[in-house]
């Protein structure tokens, strides 16, 4: 993206995602379907549950980044974009199958979803929309999906997740993304990447033999980490419903988000790959804790 012009056009994923995961965590909300869920994380809104939730988090990304390190430094090239594409594809699945059942409760279609159905559709919609992003030389296309994909994961946990759970998980990845990116696997991902395409590709758009196919958000130049849309998506969701549905607040939200990542991208012009996840993940918190410490809806 260096050397590349930065407008606020690039802001347009971050406004989708934020839009989009709005809407989506409503419906899981008003739908209860997460009450029927069973994950490996606590819903209790204690401290300790928090910190026990974020145990669970972080080791779950350890383990990736410790496989991706591992794949990276052997050159397994094939491997790693079979683990991006596989991993995007049967996340979706249950993904998809649990939005499919959400919206049939909101829109009282119980009976026409029968669980069996549903998950015939899930599949169906998680093979072609996962193929599309393989193969699909159209980057708005890929764009498009990718968005689809983050905004669902990202509600979903902020949606299913304590307000404390988030707000630890979200510092504690801020960390974690600044070491990714300027030491860990993702710094390490970039130059294996670069080395397998020393000149750009035509106006900046992802090659179909990329390695991050099925890993980024490609938009006019921009590679947005599909981890940046989902943990966006998911800050977003916890503060427009929590601790009560809120537009205004979901409007700051959105506005301090975009800012932050809007100044994150101005200097990825400048300086090349920088964690996108610092920046307006902490503006967003410091949006949130002024609403709640002045008692604002």
């Amino acid at each position: 993206m260096k050397n590349r012009k930065i407008g606020l056009i690039h802001l347009t994923p971050v406004l989708l995602s934020s839009t989009a995961s709005s809407i989506l965590a409503w419906v899981l909300e008003q739908s209860n379907i997460l009450a029927e869920v069973e994950t490996p994380f606590s819903r209790s809104p204690s401290m300790e549950a928090s910190i026990y939730n974020l145990t669970v988090f972080m080791s779950l990304i350890g383990f990736g980044s410790i496989l991706l390190y591992i794949l990276v430094k052997f050159r397994k090239i094939g491997v790693l974009k079979l683990l991006f594409l596989s991993s995007l594809a049967l996340s979706l699945l249950g993904i998809t199958e649990i939005y499919i059942l959400a919206f049939s409760t909101i829109l009282s279609l119980e009976y026409i979803f029968l669980e069996d159905l549903s998950i015939l559709i899930a599949a169906v919609i998680s093979l072609l929309t996962v193929y599309t992003i393989a193969t699909s030389e159209n980057e708005y296309v890929v764009a498009s999906l990718m968005l689809f994909y983050g905004s669902s994961a990202g509600s979903l946990f902020g949606v299913l997740l304590p307000i404390w759970t988030i707000i630890l998980v979200a510092a504690a990845l801020s960390l974690y993304d600044l070491y990714s990116v300027f030491k860990g696997p993702l710094k390490h991902l970039i130059e294996l990447e670069k080395s397998r395409s020393p000149t750009n590709s035509q106006r900046g758009s992802i090659r179909r033999d990329s390695i991050f196919r099925g890993a980024v958000v490609p938009f006019k130049g921009l590679y947005l980490g599909i981890g940046d849309v989902i943990f966006y998506s998911m800050i977003i969701s916890a503060i427009f419903l929590k601790p009560y549905p809120s537009v205004l607040r979901l409007i700051a939200a959105t506005a301090t988000l975009s800012l932050g990542a809007y100044i994150t991208f101005k200097l990825v012009e400048k300086r090349g790959a920088l964690p996108a996840l610092p920046l307006p993940l902490l503006l967003t918190i410091l949006a949130y804790t002024i609403f709640l410490t002045l008692g604002l809806p």
